[in-house]
């Protein structure tokens, strides 16, 4: 996986997640091994599961955690928990 991150000063209830829940960045992301938007083809060529690759965009909520490089990472949701999230 490669990004480039810019961290904001939104709250992260301004991008559809619940209020206070960490730094809210910008994440610019190729990610070859997986497609994270399987809803849409974004090179249109039909497959909707092979765009991972392509350079895109993420709102991502950031929290603080002493294993991660930096000390910050994507907050996680745990399988199963009921957080609100953005519809995307």
């Amino acid at each position: 996986m490669y990004s480039y991150v810019w961290p904001t000063t939104l709250n992260s209830s301004d991008i559809g997640f619940g209020a206070d829940k960490g730094i809210v960045a910008l994440a610019i992301t190729s990610h070859p091994d997986f497609d994270d938007t399987p809803k849409y083809d974004e090179n249109k060529d039909g497959n909707l599961k092979n765009d991972g690759g392509l350079w895109h965009s993420h709102w991502v909520v950031l929290v603080k955690d002493k294993m991660c490089s930096g000390g910050l990472k994507v907050r996680d949701i745990p399988k199963g928990a009921k957080v609100k999230t953005p519809v995307t």
